[in-house]
């Protein structure tokens, strides 16, 4: 969404497409690219591998005249090596790190390695995920670093603090910690509320979880057994972050794997004091005590340090913030990351093969 919203105005019309599950719709994306005014198309999806759902996207890349296909994920990977056969598109695929911490997950990855190997280019979105495609024996040459980027102005906007601590019921006097993402294994959120139950009993503290998934209740049960549960409060799905952001004393990135957190950046530029786990390109964004307080992934030790320190120094806090802001803002702005995708999509258009006679040439979509 944030690549997309950057390209308007550009040579390139992103058009969103989104596979939209039986169990599962996942229509979320669809409906922000409606209120951002960008368009979107919905494929319906009745099974892992549904052919309809592939013969329809296929109708669709021909009749619309896609130059280029971005992908995201094993299974729109999947998806669109299958739909773009023989067809005069080019194919790149946008890698985040692969979730193997299953036989399922397992099993995805393995496929998933098998299907870059037929697209034109890929990016990776951390350094960890460009090794971790190297290793996989994908031609370096066919791959590039863009690390993701964010659209800052939403997030330096002003917000009454008073206000939203009234909108989200909290009180005045709490320190309040923050966490967003999705609520799954590898986001670490067992890990963050492991690590304030270690907080001293007299702070004043509230967590709170933005995002839903997997592991919601049984993160419920977890603060229930730990005897925090009146202290940990699940927001589900928000797509008001700056707002979210604006409340926080803190924000934890517990991750235990990650590429270029997206979480990681909109707190950074919302002036956030943060903590947050070394992992994917986390350690070459945040410099320990000069963004943020860095950690070792899955060191609740580490992390409750990390909290405490920010509770009890909120002006070292606030400082870091403000050094963060300014390194995300010069670092990491959705036009960087347009400009970047903008040079491959130029390149990867230019390389493509003629179309076959009496089939114009597709324009920049």
């Amino acid at each position: 969404m944030q690549l997309s919203c950057a390209l308007r105005g550009s040579d390139f019309t992103p058009v969103i497409g989104v596979i939209s599950n039986a169990a599962m719709p996942n229509l979320e994306l669809a409906r922000i690219a409606g209120r951002h005014r960008l368009a979107a198309e919905v494929f319906p999806c009745r099974s892992v591998l549904d052919w309809r759902t592939i013969k329809q996207l296929r109708a669709y890349l021909r009749r619309e005249n896609i130059a280029v296909v971005q992908t995201h994920g094993y299974k729109s990977d999947t998806f669109a090596v299958l739909a773009s056969s023989f067809l005069p598109v080019v194919r790149l695929a946008t890698c985040h790190p692969w979730i193997i911490n299953s036989r399922r997950g397992q099993l995805y990855a393995a496929i998933d390695k098998r299907v870059l190997t037929r697209f034109d280019h890929l990016v990776a979105v951390s350094d960890s995920v460009r090794a971790d495609l190297t290793r996989t024996k994908l031609p370096s040459e066919k791959i590039s670093l863009i690390p993701n980027g964010i659209d800052i102005q939403p997030f330096q906007r002003r917000f009454d603090r008073r206000r939203l601590r009234q909108e989200y019921q909290l009180p005045m006097s709490a320190r309040i910690i923050g966490c967003v993402g999705r609520l799954d294994p590898e986001k670490g959120q067992d890990l963050l509320i492991e690590a304030c139950a270690k907080l001293d009993k007299k702070l004043d503290w509230i967590l709170l979880l933005a995002g839903t998934g997997s592991c919601e209740v049984q993160l419920h049960r977890q603060a229930e057994r730990l005897g925090i549960a009146d202290r940990v409060r699940f927001l589900g799905f928000t797509d008001t972050i700056p707002q979210f952001l604006a409340a926080l004393d803190l924000l934890v990135l517990p991750s235990r794997t990650e590429g270029t957190p997206l979480a990681l950046l909109e707190a950074m530029a919302a002036r956030c004091a943060i903590v947050a786990a070394a992992v994917g390109q986390v350690p070459q964004i945040i410099t320990h005590l000069q963004t943020g307080y860095l950690i070792r992934p899955g060191c609740t030790e580490e992390m409750e340090e990390g909290i405490r320190y920010l509770i009890e120094n909120p002006q070292h806090g606030r400082q870091m913030g403000m050094q963060a802001a300014e390194l995300v803002s010069r670092e990491f702005s959705a036009s960087k990351m347009a400009e970047a995708y903008m040079q491959i999509y130029s390149g990867l258009i230019t390389s493509m093969r003629p179309a076959p006679a009496g089939q114009r040439k597709p324009p920049a979509r």
